[in-house]
């Protein structure tokens, strides 16, 4: 997959997690975008492995030193994707870049998960059920991205 197709597939998903602000029965989301770095992270990692299973991708855990904020963000093909990086007041819009993100000066402790693992993280810490996810995932593959 070509950065191109990535920031293709990337401004197509914005809209999409727009869509489900404000909706009922999904974690997190509903308040796209603050609040769902990791949901949505975890869900965009896991439609770019889906349409590209050699994609090398992952979803980023980035830690404050002082060890009580964090922020997760994607990254594949040496670009980070950041769809809600808007929520904080110095960003105006979701990021996309080349590595490294510009919020690891603020969240420097990272841990990296993969798609599933990430989404293992979201259905058993934040209580954002898995089957609900896969079917976010395939609703966008379906219907906003084919």
């Amino acid at each position: 997959m070509t950065n191109q197709q990535l920031n293709e597939i990337f401004l197509c998903a914005i809209p999409f997690f727009e869509s489900l602000k404000g909706v009922r029965g999904i974690p997190f989301i509903s308040t796209y975008p603050v609040n769902s770095c990791e949901s949505t992270s975890a869900m965009l990692a896991a439609i770019l492995q889906k349409l590209d299973h050699q994609l090398d991708v992952l979803v980023v855990k980035g830690t404050q030193a002082s060890g009580y904020g964090m922020h997760f963000w994607v990254e594949a093909n040496g670009c980070v994707l950041d769809p809600t990086a808007h929520q904080f007041p110095e960003y105006n819009a979701p990021i996309f870049a080349m590595h490294p993100s510009p919020l690891e000066k603020v969240f420097s402790h990272t841990e990296l998960f993969t798609p599933e693992q990430a989404l293992t993280q979201c259905d058993e810490k934040m209580g954002f059920p898995r089957d609900l996810a896969n079917r976010l995932v395939s609703k966008f593959l379906t219907h906003v991205y084919s």
